[in-house]
């Protein structure tokens, strides 16, 4: 089966649809031997062959078409909002850091009820030899 090549916008020379003379979304169908000139058809001239062939419905195939378009334009606008939404997360998130920072630093500056006993008087005095059965002391 043949590939054909597909151009967004343009294409080898002509670079344009034998049919319309369009110049975007074309196909390359090949090349004369002659001029080195390729035979590009655009996609909407394929849809009419293929229309006109009895291959697609050309109504429902441009309704799909039309649907298909207002649902990337959707996407787009929710695509164009998540930049937005990033750096409202990102702003909570300091947000909630430097509070948690505030609390913790001003819970520090209270004083507590109990007193801290003093290092000094909390060491253990050095451990003495035990009795055994047999010894007096």
């Amino acid at each position: 089966m043949r590939q054909f090549n597909f151009f967004a916008n343009g294409g080898p020379f002509p670079g344009t649809c034998l049919s319309c003379g369009n110049n975007k979304e074309l196909f390359d169908l090949g090349k004369d031997e002659v001029t080195n000139a390729s035979y590009l058809l655009c996609t909407r001239c394929v849809s009419e062959i293929a229309s006109f062939n009895g291959y697609i419905l050309r109504e429902p195939a441009m309704r799909e078409a039309d649907h298909l378009k207002s649902h990337i334009r959707e996407l787009e606008e929710q695509l164009a909002k998540v930049p937005a939404q990033v750096e409202g997360l990102i702003n909570g998130i300091r947000n909630s850091t430097a509070d948690f920072v505030l609390a913790v630093s001003s819970s520090s500056d209270v004083s507590s009820d109990s007193p801290i006993s003093d290092d000094a008087e909390s060491r253990r005095k050095p451990a003495r030899p035990r009795k055994t059965e047999g010894s007096d002391d």
